[in-house]
């Protein structure tokens, strides 16, 4: 792959098998990450939650668009799973001028771990949580801590596109989510034409 630096458009579709990792290869990746230079789409399909580890040896300065479609049993739980993914997107990538979209799809997360990351991307426009199982307090604390107090940045400013799909009913707090929208909300001034 290191190659391919013309690649724009990276998917990697693991059918739900593992990584078997040898020694002298991960020996090989850790002394030499795989520079991508302009890859905007990074794809990741039926990987196992415990593959995620497999963005520390990318690099993709100009990244717009993180999809990352996880396989297993519903409300599988990857601990550390959004740690990786902020030092895939800040530190090795370094992509935050270029970084929109962000889809998680089919993982377990801590609704604190998940705000904290989301906290650290304020580019992002398009945010997809797609059968996303909040381990132990649902979404109401996630939307709570991104909800904007009253003189303070709210987090995810430039937020343009939130799609919340096949949640499931005991994780699904309705008001929570109402309250970041309001917190959200514009209030215009002056005569309306």
């Amino acid at each position: 792959m290191q190659q391919c630096i013309g690649v724009e458009t990276l998917t990697i579709d693991l059918n739900a098998m593992g990584l078997n990792y040898s020694e002298q290869l991960l020996e090989h990746l850790a002394d030499h990450t795989i520079f991508l230079p302009r890859v905007h789409t990074l794809r990741l399909r039926a990987v196992p939650p415990d593959t995620i580890d497999l963005l520390q040896y990318l690099e993709t300065p100009v990244l717009v668009k993180l999809d990352l479609g996880f396989q297993g049993e519903n409300g599988l739980e990857r601990h550390g799973f959004c740690n990786t993914v902020a030092s895939f997107l800040l530190v090795q990538s370094r992509c935050q001028a270029t970084f929109r979209s962000l889809r998680i799809h089919m993982v377990g997360v801590e609704s604190e771990e998940l705000a904290d990351l989301l906290r650290q991307l304020p580019s992002l426009t398009h945010l997809i949580l797609d059968d996303v199982y909040f381990a132990t307090t649902g979404n109401e604390v996630l939307f709570k801590m991104l909800e904007a107090s009253s003189g303070e940045e709210k987090p995810l400013p430039n937020l343009e596109v939130l799609e919340l799909l096949a949640c499931q009913p005991r994780n699904l707090h309705v008001g929570s989510i109402l309250g970041f929208v309001n917190s959200r909300r514009v209030i215009r001034r002056g005569p309306l034409l």
